[in-house]
Order: structure tokens, then C-alpha cells, then sequence
């Protein structure tokens, strides 16, 4: 006969095992849930001051909020503009009595700068420069070009002595503003021919940072007012392939910055 087989009797209490996890798992979110709700009163605080302050509310929250003024959005607030931003940025420069040199230009429209521009016409009619001055308001600012040929000697960068009284007249109007200025140097094509200067590049540098050189010494403009750069051939006007167009490649230009144009310099 065979041997009959034993039918194993389910556990029942298996259902204890689902159970027990599920009690576990819920001990553990309660707990997380106990955890977060448990606020260091302090620690709030100190938050909701820094973040009051840095919303340009000078530290005083409204209703507890985190965020000044009711301007969070949940609470049928508008949220912060952009004039709310521009205030709060001017509240905290007044508070720290700090001023950025770079915002003097404030206030001066383009509507100024064409006034300087009619001015410098004006000052310079009887000069060397009246058929060579070229004047621009432009949306960076007012742009000044001078032609090299009569600022320096061919392969030189000092400014020649006759050209300096002319260049006194212009210094005059552009310290009538505090506008940033941008002093560029730029040359054609040609290959300088000597030995002092190694590329086009750095002869218009030196000739940029001259004039700068120049400004600072002889009117006490604010060095951090200019900048100096050298861009030697790889901006051209006009093209080098005539000597018109190398004539006018040749060229420093003084630009006097609106705000937006001196921020970007600046960084």
C-alpha cells in the first residue's frame, strides 16, 4: 500500500506578519510627520527677519507671514514687482551707505548726450578735428571718434603736443557729466613697422590707455570712471583694402556709458 501523503495545515496567523509592518510603517510616518511639525521657534524667526530684510520690508513680517507686505501668492497677494525689487535694492544701498561709482550716469538721457554732442561741435568748429570729428548718440551711449592721424604720430602712441589743447576742449565736456567712459583703440591692417610694438593690438592698446592716462593726470577724472581697451585691426569701420577706409579704421573712440552698458563693463 501507499503511503498517504500528509496535507500541511496553513499557517493562519501569516496575516500577523502583513500587520505588524503596516503598524510599523505608520509608527514611522507619524514620527517623520512629529519631526517636521516640531519647529525650532528661534531658528523661524531668524529666517523670517532674513527674509523680510532681504524683501526690503526692514525685517517685519505681516501676520506672521515669512514674506513682507502680503505679497505671497497663496494668500491672494500680487507677489513682488519689479518696482518692488528696485526699491528694496535702493533701500539697502542707503541703508549700508554704500553707492556703486558705476550708476553716476543717472539721469542723463539721450536727449543730454545729444546736448554734449551739439556742444562739442561747437567747441571744436575752429579746430583740426571740425571735418574729422565724428559724433554719435547711440543705444550704448555717446560715441567720440577721433581719427589717429591727427592724434599721433604714425607708429607712435604718445598724443602729439599741438593736438593737446584740442584735446583739452573735449576732456572739459566729458567732465561736465560722471557717465562711465569706454577709451578704445583701434588701427588698419597695416603691420606696424618698429621695433617698440610687436601687433596693431597692443600699439592701440597703449594709445587707449594714454589717453586714459591723460584724463586722470590732467583733470582728476575718477579712474574707476574709465576704461581703457585695444582692439588694433579686428574692428574696422570700413574697408582696408582702400586708404579711405584704412583712414577711417585708424581712429580712438571716447564713449560715455548709459547705466545698463556700464553694468555689463563691469562684470
Amino acid at each position: 500500500m501507499m503511503k498517504k501523503k500528509k496535507v500541511k495545515k496553513e499557517n493562519g496567523e501569516r496575516w500577523l506578519l502583513t500587520y505588524s509592518d503596516l503598524i510599523t510603517l505608520l509608527m514611522v510616518f507619524f514620527v517623520m510627520l512629529y519631526s517636521i511639525s516640531n519647529v525650532n521657534q528661534k531658528k523661524y524667526e531668524a529666517l523670517s527677519q532674513s527674509l523680510s530684510q532681504a524683501f526690503g520690508n526692514s525685517g517685519k513680517s505681516v501676520d506672521g507671514s515669512v514674506i513682507p507686505k502680503g505679497s505671497g501668492i497663496l494668500d491672494g497677494g500680487t507677489g513682488l514687482t519689479s518696482k518692488d525689487i528696485k526699491e528694496s535694492g535702493d533701500s539697502d544701498k542707503a541703508q549700508s551707505g554704500q553707492e556703486n561709482d558705476i550708476d553716476a550716469s543717472d539721469g542723463i538721457s539721450k536727449e543730454e548726450f545729444a546736448r554734449l554732442r551739439e556742444e562739442l561741435y561747437e567747441t571744436l568748429k575752429d579746430s583740426k578735428l571740425k571735418d574729422k570729428l565724428r559724433i554719435t548718440v547711440e543705444d550704448k551711449g555717446m560715441v567720440i571718434s577721433l581719427p589717429n592721424d591727427i592724434l599721433f604720430d604714425s607708429g607712435e602712441a604718445d598724443v602729439k603736443p599741438e593736438m593737446k589743447p584740442i584735446l583739452d576742449q573735449v576732456a572739459v565736456v566729458l567732465n561736465s557729466v560722471d557717465s562711465p567712459i569706454l577709451v578704445e583703440g583701434y588701427t588698419d591692417n597695416v603691420p606696424v613697422n618698429n621695433n617698440q610694438y610687436r601687433s596693431n593690438w597692443q600699439l592701440s592698446a597703449e594709445r587707449a590707455a594714454n589717453m586714459v592716462q591723460y584724463l586722470i593726470e590732467n583733470y582728476k577724472m575718477k579712474p574707476d570712471r574709465l576704461a581703457a581697451i585695444g582692439y588694433g585691426e579686428y574692428k574696422p569701420v570700413a574697408s582696408n583694402k582702400t586708404k579711405e577706409g584704412r583712414m577711417k579704421n585708424r581712429r580712438i573712440s571716447l564713449t560715455l556709458l548709459y547705466n545698463e552698458e556700464a553694468r555689463q563693463v563691469q562684470k
